[in-house]
């Protein structure tokens, strides 16, 4: 297999210490600069964690992201990977039934399959799924074959166009206009109209407060003033994030230029790259 170049991209959305925002433009920038050069990826691998007791917000949320970024029709290209079944451990259910650790992770793998809100709808549309058992090399190396025989694994490794490839570049969309834009752009949205009226109310509580006599209502309206800070602050923050998804694809790669040099790499939350297979 001399010669043959895998693509597999990795990426994170949760993460505590860059935004939403940021990941994406991140992601963005690459994927464009990627398909400027005529260099598709071969692959989307999602882990979970199988130890997660439930799938919570952020979890579904970035499925959900993956899905706009790809594209429904790119699904069959997906691979839904659970990992820690190494970590699992014997527990005993609400029945006083006693499961192993292995059971457990069954139990959970199936729920993840058969819920429409978790994996369901992904694996419809075409999404595989797998697992990887944390510190085994030979589940890592399977889980990278299932994308060198396309034929082989139901069109697991064909060189694809990302859904967001073609919004940024053929469509010539801002981030915000894109299908995965709109979804982050939604939430956004909601938390600055949030804001929006907790820095009204407070700025009237806060000219109430100044209005009255006593040390009291010196410190209520110091506390307040506080807060409202801290809520403008929030406001700032936001619109900031909104302006990244106002961006094109030129602006994106402008201070970059439009050649692939090397690989993003790893960065923090956020996985991508090119891997050359001998």
């Amino acid at each position: 297999m001399s010669g043959l170049l895998l693509t597999v991209f990795f990426f994170r959305f949760d993460d505590n210490k860059r935004s939403e925002t940021e990941v994406l433009q991140t992601i963005s920038t690459y994927l464009a600069k990627a398909y400027y050069n005529q260099v598709f990826l071969n692959g989307i691998i999602y882990f979970h964690s199988i130890m997660q007791t439930r799938m919570g917000g952020s979890g579904i949320r970035s499925l959900g992201i993956m899905e706009r970024l790809t594209g429904g029709h790119n699904m069959d290209n997906v691979l839904l990977v659970s990992n820690m079944w190494d970590a699992l451990k014997n527990t005993v259910n609400s029945d006083g039934q006693r499961l192993t650790g292995q059971e457990v992770g069954e139990l959970r793998e199936r729920e993840l399959r058969m819920s429409p809100e978790f994996w369901k709808e992904l694996i419809d549309k075409g999404a595989h799924t797998s697992r990887h058992r944390g510190s085994s090399w030979e589940s890592a190396h399977e889980l990278i074959r299932r994308f060198l025989y396309p034929d082989a694994n139901r069109g697991v490794g064909r060189p694809m166009k990302l859904l967001l490839q073609e919004e940024l570049v053929d469509q010539h969309k801002r981030l915000e206009e894109t299908e995965v834009g709109k979804y982050i752009n939604a939430r956004l949205y909601e938390g600055q109209q949030k804001l929006e009226k907790e820095i009204a109310e407070l700025r009237r509580k806060h000219h109430r407060a100044l209005d009255g006599y006593g040390a009291s209502s010196s410190a209520s309206a110091s506390e307040i003033g506080s807060q409202l800070e801290e809520k403008k602050k929030g406001l700032n923050d936001v619109r900031k994030k909104a302006e990244i998804l106002g961006r094109r694809v030129d602006q994106l790669v402008s201070d970059q230029g439009n050649k692939i040099t090397t690989p993003i790499g790893r960065t923090s939350g956020t996985h991508a790259g090119l891997c050359n297979v001998m």
